[in-house]
């Protein structure tokens, strides 16, 4: 998974709208947030450029720590924010982001 800066795939089908947030400074702040906070849990290069491996410990790790909220700095002010956080509360369950094998 490459991590990109600005808006990625899943943004894409909302960039043609007249009020589109993805490209607004407060949500390069939160990416940048988060960014951080993921560098500081696993100790990895996490900030745009970065290619991450999402195995089952970076995904146990990952969904650990965001469900006890140490690492949703990036989620201050999200209109996504209570849709995570329903997710998480739920133990990820019907998620369909899946450890790579190897």
């Amino acid at each position: 998974m490459l991590v990109v800066e600005g808006p990625d795939d899943v943004c894409a089908p909302m960039l043609g709208e007249a009020e589109n947030h993805c490209l607004c400074d407060s949500v390069t702040e939160r990416d940048l947030k988060a960014s951080e906070a993921v560098e500081a849990l696993l100790k990895i290069p996490a900030g745009p450029g970065a290619s991450i491996r999402p195995d089952a410990d970076f995904l146990g790790r990952m969904r650990d720590a965001f469900s006890a909220g140490s690492i949703r700095e990036g989620c201050a002010r999200c209109e996504w924010s209570p849709l995570c956080t329903g997710i998480a509360d739920s133990g990820f369950d019907g998620v369909l982001v899946k450890p790579l094998d190897c």
